[in-house]
């Protein structure tokens, strides 16, 4: 996969989210908002969300990393 195609999938994330509620059109504040509610999830159901976010950043930089080779 991409990180054209990962973008992708997370607009199209971003825009079921957009639908399910009142939220902003702006892509920065649904994503905030999106995030936001994945770390009350992971929360709820006991997970470190710290180290989900650490885990996520770092598959960002290896998948940037892999696309410029």
């Amino acid at each position: 996969m991409t990180n054209e195609q990962r973008a992708d999938e997370a607009r199209h994330t971003l825009q079921h989210f957009k639908s399910l509620g009142d939220h902003d059109d702006c892509v920065e504040t649904l994503a905030i908002d999106l995030m936001a509610d994945i770390l009350h999830l992971l929360e709820q159901e006991g997970f470190d969300h710290a180290r989900v976010l650490r885990t996520a950043e770092g598959h960002f930089h290896a998948e940037r990393e892999e696309a410029l080779k």
